[in-house]
């Protein structure tokens, strides 16, 4: 019998520098009401995989709940014209 490790960070990071070599440039990642979570190892892989790409871009962290949707609501209204 063998164990399956996960490797947190670098699964993250894969997945933002596919995002950062697509082109675009605005991202909104919503985290679902699974049950499921990402790690903070996962997001930090996420946003240093972005920033290879877009180092300046902005990440806006909100928890998985009804307020975090609130908040990125209130984000994408007053940002999304830029």
């Amino acid at each position: 019998m063998s164990q399956v490790g996960y490797d947190h960070y670098n699964d993250g990071f894969l997945m933002g520098d596919m995002l950062g070599r697509s082109g675009y440039n605005k991202f909104l990642m919503l985290a679902s009401f699974t049950g499921m979570a990402w790690s903070g190892e996962r997001y930090d892989g996420v946003c240093d995989g972005l920033r290879q790409y877009i180092p300046a871009c902005k990440i806006l962290s909100v928890p998985s709940s009804f307020e975090g949707i609130g908040t990125a609501e209130k984000f994408v209204r007053t940002h999304g014209a830029e």
